[in-house]
């Protein structure tokens, strides 16, 4: 729980500066930036079932693997929308 907590803050905070660079809406960037990585988890998980009812695999959702795999592919997400 503690990681999550400091995953959307730095994520908010990384992105509140860089909009803070570009004069843009500070809380809005800071707040997409946090909708971003949630974003990447759900598309991750929508992959991931579809996969396993593609290829008939039982894969158990509540795998603790599979949620430290979705950490660096949020991070992805967002990291295409900040350089975006």
């Amino acid at each position: 729980m503690f990681l999550g907590l400091f995953l959307i803050y730095w994520l908010g905070k990384r992105f509140y500066t860089l909009a803070e660079k570009y004069n843009q809406n500070k809380w809005l960037f800071a707040i997409l930036g946090v909708i971003t990585y949630y974003f990447g988890q759900f598309v991750y998980g929508i992959i991931l079932v579809i996969i396993s009812e593609f290829f008939y695999l039982d894969i158990d959702i509540d795998n603790v693997v599979y949620s430290l795999i979705g950490i660096p592919i949020g991070a992805l997400f967002c990291y295409a929308f900040y350089f975006f």
